[in-house]
C-alpha cells in the first residue's frame, strides 16, 4: 500500500469539520474522517484534569448513488482525548466508537421516499445487512486491511459480474457459490439480490462500516497505512 512502510505516532489526525456550543454547558463537536466517507461523527467535548475528552453520542451514515441515497443517524458512545489545532484535532482512544440504536433513516429510491417509521426500519435493516456483510469480509485475509471504494470487495462478494452482468436485472447468482462461500444466514439475502443492492446503493456505508474497525486498530497501535 502507498504508506505501507510508514509508521505514526499513537494518534489518528482526523479532520475537524465542525464545532458548535448549544450552551454553556454543552460543547458539541461534529467532525469526519477521510477513510470513513459520507459519516459524521458528533460528541460533547468535556475539560478533563489534563487534557480534554469527547465523549462521542452520535453517528450520521450517508451514501448516495445514481438513482437515490441512504442516510441514517444513530446513537453511538466512544471516548477519546482531543487536541484541537485550528480546523483540525488529534484523537487519541479511550473507548472505541460503537453504533447503537437507529434514530432516523431515510431512502430515496428514485422517485420514491421511505421516511419516518418506515425509513428508520429499512434503514435499519440495511445497515445491520451491510454489518454482516462487513464480518464476513474481515474473515477473508486476502481482502485489504483498509477499504477505499466498495468495488474492491466486488469480485469475492459478486463473481458474476466479473462474467459481464452489470445490470441488477441480467444477474444470474451462482446458488453454489453462495453455498460455498458464505454462512447460511445470508444465502437467500444474496442470492435473491438484496446484498448486491445494499452495496451498490450504499457504497460508503459499507467502506465506513469496513475501516471503522481498522480505525480503532490504528488508533490503538498508531499505525496508518
Amino acid at each position: 500500500m502507498k504508506f505501507k512502510n510508514c509508521i505514526y505516532y499513537a494518534i489518528i489526525l482526523l479532520l475537524f469539520q465542525s464545532c458548535e456550543t448549544k450552551n454553556s454547558k454543552d460543547n458539541l463537536l461534529t467532525f469526519t474522517v477521510k477513510s470513513l466517507p459520507g459519516t459524521e461523527i458528533t460528541g460533547i467535548v468535556d475539560s478533563g484534569e489534563d487534557r480534554d475528552i469527547v465523549y462521542v453520542t452520535r453517528i450520521r451514515l450517508f451514501s448516495n448513488w445514481a438513482n437515490g441515497w441512504t442516510e441514517g443517524s444513530f446513537e453511538a458512545s466512544g471516548k477519546y482525548y482531543i487536541e484541537t489545532f485550528g480546523s483540525e484535532i488529534n484523537l487519541t482512544e479511550i473507548d472505541p466508537i460503537e453504533i447503537w440504536d437507529i434514530n432516523s433513516g431515510e431512502i430515496r429510491y428514485f422517485d420514491k421516499y421511505y421516511r419516518n417509521d418506515d425509513g428508520e426500519w429499512k434503514v435499519k435493516n440495511r445497515i445491520d445487512r451491510l454489518r454482516e456483510v462487513v464480518s464476513i469480509l474481515k474473515k477473508n485475509s486476502d481482502l485489504p486491511e483498509k477499504m477505499e471504494k466498495s468495488s474492491e470487495v466486488y469480485s469475492y462478494l459478486f463473481p458474476e459480474l466479473d462474467e459481464g452482468r452489470n445490470l441488477f436485472k441480467d444477474i444470474k447468482w451462482n446458488e453454489e457459490y453462495t453455498k460455498e462461500t458464505f454462512p447460511e444466514n445470508i444465502w437467500e439475502l444474496r442470492d435473491s439480490g438484496t446484498i448486491y443492492r445494499d452495496v451498490t446503493e450504499s457504497p460508503d456505508i459499507l467502506v465506513t462500516l469496513y475501516n471503522l474497525d481498522s480505525f480503532i486498530k490504528d488508533n490503538k497501535t498508531g499505525r496508518k497505512k
